[in-house]
């Protein structure tokens, strides 16, 4: 069990520094997506009608909507996953186990109580709530430029 132990707070630290290192990256990703997007919804609906001008419009708006969903889903991904180890600690056969093994199997699980995510400038989690949060963001601010240049 202690090889274990030390394989899960290496996989922790590195988590952790990842976290730190990613963290103010994904800040100036989502911040400059959410005024891009909303900036294209504005041009796409004042430009002319012309199809093949707006097609390209679109082709951008949805590079941008992709590109924050590829740091949103793996990070969701890593939240979910860090959330079921205590269960799955739970449910090991640890009943006929020996005091020690117990002991390092509850300092785990109360490791990983505290919850595991990458963050967006280190106050906001990166989730796929958060995707939703940051396209809704960006449409608000479509909507006050609207109004504004009406």
């Amino acid at each position: 069990m202690k090889k274990y132990s030390k394989h899960l707070q290496l996989l922790t630290k590195m988590t952790l520094e990842i976290r730190d290192i990613s963290c103010y990256i994904n800040l100036s990703i989502v911040l400059g997506n959410i005024v891009a997007v909303a900036a294209m919804l504005r041009v796409s609906l004042t430009s002319p009608t012309d199809i093949q001008g707006n097609s390209k419009f679109y082709v951008f708006l949805f590079s941008l909507i992709i590109e924050v969903a590829v740091y949103a889903i793996p990070a969701n991904f890593l939240t979910n996953s860090c959330e079921e180890v205590p269960t799955a600690f739970y449910f090991c056969n640890w009943l006929d186990e020996n005091v020690s093994f117990k002991k390092s199997l509850l300092i785990n699980m109360m490791m990983f109580q505290k919850p595991i995510h990458l963050t967006i400038g280190k106050f906001s989690p990166l989730t796929l709530s958060t995707f939703v949060s940051v396209m809704r963001a960006s449409y608000s601010f479509y909507a006050v430029f609207g109004k504004n240049s009406d």
